[in-house]
Order: structure tokens, then C-alpha cells, then sequence
């Protein structure tokens, strides 16, 4: 038995990684889909509920960062929705 030429292995693993990175590509199509999907089933009321829970969360991981455990959710919900109201009244 002859053993298989190095250039031959890295065209092999080459193709493996092009295979899995395409797949991955794929996966997350698919999963794009899904939410674009779930999102245009929303009505505004749950899109803006939606959008506020997002940015409270990611508004807490920030505001956590900066300041440390003693910052309430609630807290930081109060802000987005202060922020969103103001965006609503400059948008109407």
C-alpha cells in the first residue's frame, strides 16, 4: 500500500473546510429565514416589545460593563422606553 502524497491530504482537508464552511453558510441562511419569518408575522405592537426586550438586554450588559452588578432591569427599561418614545414622537 502507498501512502497518500501530502499535496493530495491538504487538497482533501482544503475541500472538507470549504464543505463545512458552506454548510455553515447554509445554516445560517436558514436561520435568517426563520426569524424574518417570525418577525413578519408580527404585528407593530409585538415588533416594538420585541425591540424594546432586545435593547434593554443589550442595554444592561452595557450599562453592567460600566457600572458593575448594581444596575436593576427595570431601571434600564425605564431608559429604552424613554428613548423609544422620544424616537416615536421625532418620527410622527
Amino acid at each position: 500500500m502507498s501512502e497518500i502524497p501530502m499535496w493530495a491530504k491538504l487538497e482533501i482537508l482544503k475541500r472538507k473546510i470549504a464543505i463545512a464552511d458552506k454548510k455553515a453558510e447554509m445554516r445560517k441562511k436558514m436561520q435568517e429565514s426563520a426569524e424574518y419569518q417570525k418577525l413578519a408575522g408580527m404585528t407593530d405592537t409585538q415588533r416594538g416589545a420585541n425591540a424594546v426586550d432586545l435593547m434593554t438586554k443589550k442595554r444592561l450588559e452595557f450599562e453592567r460593563s460600566l457600572r458593575g452588578d448594581n444596575v436593576s432591569e427595570e431601571e434600564v427599561r425605564r431608559k429604552v422606553l424613554a428613548m423609544q418614545n422620544k424616537f416615536e414622537r421625532q418620527k410622527g
